[in-house]
C-alpha cells in the first residue's frame, strides 16, 4: 500500500527525519549503560536477597528457594554468591552440620537474628566457596543491631568454624552470644567489636 501527503512541506520531513536520529542516538547511549554493582553492605545488586522482614523464621533451605538462583544447595552445602540480608523482624536458622561456601565479596548482614547452633558431632561450617580458600575470600558475619537490639540478644554462634574471610565476625551495637567457635585465616580481624556486648562462652 502506498500513501501520498499532499500539501506537505518538505522542511517539516527533514525536522522530523532528524529528531528521530536524536531520539536513536539517546535510546542507543541509555542502552549501554551497565548497572553498577553495589557495594559489600551498601546498595543492593540485582542478586541480593534480604528476608521480607515479617517476623519470618528462615532456614538455608528457604533462602536458596526464594533467592532467585543466588544459592545452589547440594545436600548440606549451600554456595552463596551474593549478599544475604536478615531483616530486623526475621530470623535465619542455621543447622548443625550445614556448610555455607560464600563467593568473594559477598556476606551475611544481620539486622534481626540469626541462630547458628551446630554440636560437637556436627559443626557449622561457613567459608569460601573459592576452590584454593585464601583469607578475605568473602567478607564475613555482619551483626548491626541499630535498628533491632532487642532481637539481637538472641543471636547465637555455637559450635561453628568460620574461614577465610575478610573479618570473621563483626558486631556493631549488637549482643550476640558466641559459644564454641572457631575463626581462622582472617585477612584482618577474627572478631570485630564495636559498641556491643558480644557473649564469649
Amino acid at each position: 500500500m502506498t500513501w501520498f501527503l499532499t500539501g506537505f512541506d518538505p522542511g517539516i520531513m527533514n525536522k522530523i527525519k532528524t529528531s528521530m536520529i536524536t531520539i536513536m542516538i539517546v535510546l542507543s547511549m541509555l542502552a549501554s549503560i551497565t548497572p553498577a554493582t553495589g557495594a559489600t553492605y551498601g546498595p543492593k545488586t540485582r542478586t541480593d536477597f534480604e528476608t521480607p522482614d515479617k517476623f519470618l523464621e528462615w532456614t538455608m533451605d528457604d533462602l536458596a528457594f526464594n533467592a532467585s538462583g543466588s544459592i545452589n544447595v547440594t545436600g548440606k552445602v549451600f554456595r552463596v554468591k551474593s549478599n544475604i540480608t536478615v531483616a530486623p523482624k526475621d530470623t535465619l536458622l542455621i543447622r548443625p552440620g550445614e556448610v555455607l561456601k560464600f563467593s568473594q565479596n559477598t556476606g551475611i548482614k544481620i539486622l534481626g537474628t540469626l541462630k547458628a547452633r551446630g554440636t560437637t558431632a556436627s559443626p557449622i561450617v561457613i567459608g569460601s566457596n573459592s576452590t584454593v580458600p585464601k583469607a578475605g575470600d568473602w567478607n564475613g558475619l555482619l551483626f548491626d543491631g541499630s535498628k533491632a537490639v532487642d532481637r539481637q540478644r538472641n543471636s547465637i554462634v555455637e559450635q561453628s568454624r568460620i574461614e577465610h574471610a575478610s573479618t570473621g565476625i563483626t558486631c556493631i551495637n549488637s549482643s550476640v552470644t558466641l559459644k564454641n567457635i572457631l575463626v581462622n585465616s582472617t585477612k584482618f580481624d577474627g572478631v570485630q567489636i564495636t559498641t556491643s556486648q558480644p557473649k564469649e562462652r
